[in-house]
């Protein structure tokens, strides 16, 4: 019974936490660790996590006294998820968009396992909860609890990816660190075509554009740009790169935006076709 109200307790206070900071930190695009940089919201996520993974310890315990099967996968999974909690609660998340420190890094990973495996836990627990007629009234609370989880961390794992531009479904905006202002953001595939030897100065309408995405996908930023520039993309129809040789020529155009990241194999590649001309 205490695991249980220990469980019931966390849980609740993660509920408070989501209704008291929803103006402060979007419970559904953040993670709730950054609760820890909010004021006032440090100590109950700690003592909530800390609780959590001790009641799911305690009623794993207190179940497999009480006669349920609950050894192998279910114990597994749950225990496992119990102690990415504890360590979630631990070592707390870097304060930036990159991830900076020891700490930062086994919370990333202590946050995964926390999102990956709690439905896996719950779907596999049901089946040995059904084996005992005490337990067999919550199975389908637990598939259902489950399914939600499930849900939301899907829902969560959307919000974190690039958003893709619904007709073409090419990249429509990106941002990543910037060691200078801290962020920087960007539309991809988002210009008119131009002239190489024209002027390229910023779509004002397309800075706004960024600057409200900003505001929408990272709440504590502050979404009035310092800088904007333009850049000019040599693009080709289908976005891949052109790396062939014709005779004694060989063509290289890592274009379409995201050539720089493929450097290394570019570079091999042109090397490769040029010293089989010699």
């Amino acid at each position: 019974m205490g695991a249980l109200l220990a469980a019931g307790r966390a849980a609740a206070t993660m509920v408070y936490l989501s209704f008291a900071y929803r103006d402060q930190l979007n419970p559904i695009t953040r993670p709730a660790s950054y609760y820890v940089y909010v004021d006032g919201g440090r100590g109950p996520f700690e003592t909530s996590s800390i609780l959590l993974a001790l009641g799911v310890f305690g009623l794993l315990i207190g179940m497999a006294g009480a006669g349920v099967r609950m050894a192998g996968r279910p114990t597994v999974l749950f225990g496992v998820w119990a102690c990415c909690m504890l360590l979630a609660a631990i070592f707390p998340t870097d304060d930036s968009p990159d991830i900076e420190t020891l700490a930062g890094l086994i919370h990333q990973f202590a946050g995964a396992g926390i999102l990956a495996l709690l439905s896996f836990a719950g779907l596999a627990a049901a089946p040995r909860l059904a084996e005992s007629p005490a337990w067999r009234p919550v199975v389908g609370i637990v598939r259902l609890l489950s399914i939600g989880a499930a849900l939301l961390a899907t829902a969560y794992v959307m919000t974190r990816l690039v958003q893709l531009d619904p007709e073409t479904r090419g990249h429509a905006m990106y941002s990543l660190h910037d060691p200078v202002h801290g962020l920087k953001a960007g539309a991809h595939h988002a210009g008119a075509a131009v002239d190489p030897e024209g002027p390229a100065e910023p779509d004002a309408a397309l800075v706004e554009r960024i600057a409200e995405w900003v505001a929408r996908t990272y709440p504590d930023a502050d979404p009035e740009p310092v800088a904007a520039e333009t850049c000019m993309y040599t693009t080709t129809a289908d976005e891949h790169f052109i790396l062939e040789r014709r005779g004694k020529v060989v063509i290289g155009s890592p274009c379409s935006g995201h050539g720089f990241k493929f450097a290394p194999a570019i570079g091999t590649r042109l090397a490769a076709l040029a010293a089989d001309i010699l």
